[in-house]
């Protein structure tokens, strides 16, 4: 009984935590970022971002390093009308996101760090957002220069106890968002990924087990639609019948 008791009071909490976007809001979803912001600019300044009220939900990888970087990019933001939900991507420093004391510090009303694993819902529909992937360079130069967490910039371990924690009190989700996801064009074992695996003998095996998790994600959440990013290309499939959205660098797609 008492551990039942636990769960329980866990899964509350996560709800009680959930961000509800406006019903006024119109929504939309960012690929990666990556530093564009040229590109990042044209976009908050359409027709369509400045017309009407506007929450924007961010994929990850902006390159935030530092935290004076993801201050900087802060001010960007804050110059728009925008509200914006940022997940984060495997080229973003976890602790910016999962220290929530240091997370608490750059969010206003309009600038959200998404824990990496959260809530958000929007005229009705419950979205899970899954953060952080595993990055196939992770053990090359860009570790050496600080900008690669091999250990905690993957999905968090505990990703499906929390999904599975969440739909035990819930009636599940309509949409899945996370930094990577799935593609059957590019399969794990490609000439790009073998070519960082001579020296990373883990690499190979942690690429397969992330899929795996996103399938079991997939599964277990109930979702319809999945959109993520990380692959740097544009892409929509229908696999099981969900709905799979694979966006572009910087490609916005509205969601209805």
């Amino acid at each position: 009984m008492r551990s039942a008791f636990v769960g329980e009071v866990i899964v509350i909490f996560l709800f009680q935590n959930m961000h509800t976007i406006p019903d006024t809001h119109q929504l939309y979803i960012m690929g990666d970022y990556h530093e564009n912001s040229d590109l990042l600019t044209e976009i908050l300044t359409s027709p369509a971002m400045m017309s009407e009220p506007v929450s924007l939900i961010m994929l990850g990888d902006y390159d935030a390093h530092t935290a004076a970087q993801l201050s900087s990019f802060e001010d960007v933001l804050s110059r728009y009308d925008v509200h914006c939900y940022l997940m984060r991507g495997n080229h973003d420093n976890p602790n910016l996101w999962q220290d929530r004391g240091i997370a608490d510090i750059f969010e206003t009303s309009k600038f959200k760090l998404l824990e990496d694993v959260d809530v958000l819902k929007w005229r009705g529909k419950q979205m899970l957002a899954v953060g952080g992937a595993v990055s196939v360079d992770r053990t090359c130069i860009r570790y050496d220069e600080g900008r690669c967490w091999p250990e905690t910039e993957g999905i968090a371990s505990d990703v499906l106890y929390q999904v599975k924690k969440l739909m035990s009190k819930g009636r599940g989700f309509d949409v899945l968002l996370t930094h990577t996801g799935l593609l059957k064009d590019v399969p794990v074992v490609n000439p790009f990924t073998e070519s960082y695996a001579s020296t990373d003998p883990n690499l190979l095996a942690d690429l397969q087990k992330e899929r795996d998790t996103i399938t079991r994600i997939q599964m277990l959440s109930g979702i319809e639609e999945h959109y993520f990013g990380h692959f740097h290309r544009n892409r929509e499939s229908l696999e099981y019948g969900i709905s799979m959205h694979c966006l572009d660098i910087c490609e916005v797609v509205q969601l209805e």
